[in-house]
């Protein structure tokens, strides 16, 4: 006897706890799509390795299977079609934690310290895709080898939107290098100045909104983040060293496009509501809108790969020099 528990049931007690030790937890976000093309997708046939531990692979039938069952909405008596793992283009997979490798983490935590969160909002700057939270899932591995799947509850980013919702977002193999050596460069050399960081939030953000009336005002501001100095003259600022910078990256902005999308950044007055969700015919202003998108994430991503770049974004005068606003009055002219 030992505590007045017979020495036989303690034995199988530890047995049975010991068959419930956890021994192993993988994170996994499953990406998701209907819509291919003749690119190869990324982790086919082998894993693509994007640094930091997380790698793009293609996931075995079953466990994709799996996976979408722990993750969806299932609801009761429900005959809609949920998703199969005919949708599972790939996933991004991590190793979080295997046994003998110190304590283990919080086992209902998916993505506890951001890092397969930051390569989803890094690969936004590669190729334009709604991947989301939704089909996320910590796969804990336990010692008599059954499995639990814990999915992820964090469901403000459980929806993205596309910029681009008519092409497939999925990364193929030549993404995902770059994709790579993206994630190796923003974990590399000197810290991103704060301006760039939360232009880089503002490029997740922005995704979250399904109309262009919200979205318009992050994108706005995204910029701002970049290239606003001071309280004067903001919409000069804006309508002068927005096209500046959108040509440096390679994207055809004017500045009366800018001054436009500035003046109705909170208060659209174009007409009816915009649905990013769906594949549109744009009008000159939504072209605006989505070239102003495009060259805030060619901006933030130059930045990341080019620490040169990025150094102009961390002192206000450098700014100022290189993206030089002219403000005309009756009586002047001076340059901010």
């Amino acid at each position: 006897m030992s505590g007045g528990i017979p020495l036989e049931l303690q034995a199988l007690v530890e047995a049975a706890n010991g068959r419930q030790r956890v021994v192993a937890v993988t994170d996994y976000l499953l990406v998701t799509s209907q819509s291919y093309d003749a690119r190869i997708p990324a982790g086919h046939p082998a894993a693509s390795e994007l640094g930091a531990g997380v790698r793009l692979e293609l996931v075995d039938r079953t466990l994709a299977e799996r996976l979408l069952h722990a993750t969806e909405l299932r609801g009761e008596n429900w005959p809609g079609r949920p998703r199969s793992a005919s949708d599972v283009v790939h996933a991004y997979v991590r190793a979080a934690w295997e046994e003998g490798c110190g304590e283990p983490p919080a086992l209902w935590q998916w993505d506890a310290d951001g890092v397969i969160y930051r390569c989803v909002q890094l690969s936004r700057l590669v190729r334009d895709n709604a991947t989301s939270t939704e089909h996320a899932a910590r796969h804990l591995t336990l010692a008599d080898g059954t499995h639990q799947i814990v999915p992820f509850h964090g469901f403000y980013s459980h929806v993205a939107h596309r910029l681009y919702p008519s092409t497939p977002g999925w990364l193929d193999v030549a993404e995902a290098g770059r994709l790579a050596a993206l994630v190796a460069s923003f974990g590399g050399g000197a810290t991103l100045p704060a301006r760039v960081r939360r232009a880089l939030r503002r490029t997740d953000s922005v995704t979250r909104e399904r109309y262009l009336e919200d979205a318009l005002p992050l994108v706005v501001g995204g910029l701002e983040s970049l290239l606003k100095v001071g309280r004067e003259a903001s919409k000069e600022q804006f309508a002068q060293r927005v096209p500046a910078l959108a040509d440096e990256v390679g994207v055809a902005l004017t500045s009366t496009q800018c001054r436009e999308l500035y003046a109705d950044r909170s208060a659209l007055v174009h007409g009816d509501a915009v649905d990013l969700s769906v594949p549109r015919t744009l009008t000159t202003f939504e072209q605006g809108f989505v070239a102003l998108q495009e060259t805030l994430r060619r901006a933030v991503r130059c930045a990341i790969e080019n620490r040169g770049f990025a150094a102009v974004f961390a002192q206000d005068k450098q700014i100022q020099m290189r993206w030089q606003t002219t403000i005309k009055t009756n009586r002047n002219t001076r340059y901010i």
